[in-house]
């Protein structure tokens, strides 16, 4: 205000040799002071969002409002109702990124009338959003897109389990999003090829609730390009192409579900982050790798301690597991086995008991700390 008053009052000369400098001074003063002012004075959050949003339509404004919603955050999460309300009056579709901050935040608050208004209006936000606003705050539309994703996937759990003791079952809450996701996942991206971690929510919804036909849209195209900026962090990246994986096993496309489990392991393996979707991603990859090249052709994720020799034991157990499951599902036509097919699987065994015996030699060398941790009998159990 100070600032302000200096330009606005006669009596202060300004120098001529800066002119242009304090000029632009000025304006900038004008602006922040215009921005910000009306926040200061307790102006209704969704009144500010309103305001904002229009004049940023016109070429300005959003990075202020992102800033300003920002500064805010920890205040309006303590309240749940107004954000409600303020969601309710606005215009999801010309106020898209204040309506995202507000959504980010309420997704925070627990309780289940939050969360199923929170639902219905992030599936209307989805519909309407638009481009460059969703563009502008990544952070708040992914953790928008993830919270609907885990919402979804957990109520339809529920659901069925509701359904198999006979109570009424509610309407698909992920068939009421996949939709809605798929067209905000493909406006978020700024160019086809971007992986972002919005893809990475959508293809764990497929992936849960077998939409496998549906995520199609996202996994046939040129994906290649990962940017910090849109890909939170290497855990999506990871989850996106392990999940793409997974896809097209289920759609037979095996080549491709080869090359995306491929990527998967070609990340850093970082321990909390990457390593034990790399795991996860490695069981598929390796048999993937026998049927189609008749070796495994790259090493699994690193394993240097105890605790990852546990880990790769109870890997060994579930990859022989789902070798099974895998076999029988390519002969359940009634199609006898090719000797390709017996060829493979002798391939597969001969790796899981070579793989075993180099197991259970690191379980011994790390026994004693097995003991300390007291989880050698879990160990020696998974490799009998």
């Amino acid at each position: 205000m100070l600032l302000l008053e200096f330009f606005l009052t006669p009596q202060y000369e300004i120098p001529s040799n800066c002119g242009s400098k304090v000029l632009r001074l000025a304006v900038c003063a004008v602006g922040i002071y215009l921005y910000t002012f009306p926040l200061e004075m307790d102006e209704p959050i969704h009144v500010a969002i309103t305001r904002l949003s229009a004049s940023s339509l016109a070429g300005g404004g959003l990075l202020t409002l992102h800033q300003l919603l920002q500064a805010r955050a920890s205040t309006l999460a303590r309240t749940p109702n107004e954000l409600k309300k303020s969601i309710s009056s606005l215009s999801f579709e010309e106020c898209s990124l204040g309506v995202c901050h507000l959504l980010a935040l309420l997704w925070d608050c627990k309780g289940e009338g939050t969360d199923n208004f929170a639902f219905d209006a992030t599936v209307n936000f989805l519909e309407r959003c638009h481009q460059s606003q969703i563009q502008q705050c990544p952070a708040e539309f992914v953790a928008v897109v993830k919270s609907a994703v885990r919402f979804a996937v957990h109520a339809d759990e529920q659901s069925a389990t509701s359904e198999s003791t006979g109570l009424p079952v509610q309407e698909s809450f992920s068939l009421r999003l996949v939709g809605p996701l798929l067209e905000s996942t493909e406006k978020f991206r700024p160019e086809p090829q971007n992986i972002t971690s919005a893809d990475s929510a959508f293809l764990q919804l497929c992936l849960s609730r077998r939409f496998y036909d549906k995520a199609r849209c996202v996994l046939d195209r040129d994906a290649f390009k990962v940017t910090q900026l849109l890909c939170q962090s290497l855990e999506d990246c990871a989850a996106y192409y392990t999940a793409a994986g997974d896809i097209w096993i289920a759609l037979e496309e095996y080549e491709r579900a080869f090359n995306a489990l491929d990527m998967a392991l070609s990340l850093p393996s970082i321990p909390g982050e990457t390593d034990s979707l790399q795991v996860e991603a490695f069981k598929r990859f390796a048999l993937l790798s026998l049927m189609l090249r008749g070796r495994v052709t790259r090493p699994p994720p690193p394993s240097p301690n105890a605790e990852e020799t546990l880990r790769m034991a109870t890997y060994h157990k579930d990859f022989a597991q789902y070798e099974l499951v895998f076999h029988q599902r390519n002969l359940a036509s009634g199609a006898r086995a090719s000797p390709n097919d017996a060829a493979s699987q002798n391939s597969l065994f001969s790796f899981l008991s070579d793989r075993l015996q180099n197991l259970e030699r690191q379980v011994q060398l790390h026994a004693a700390q097995l003991k300390e941790d007291k989880t050698i009998h879990l160990a020696l159990a998974l490799l009998t």
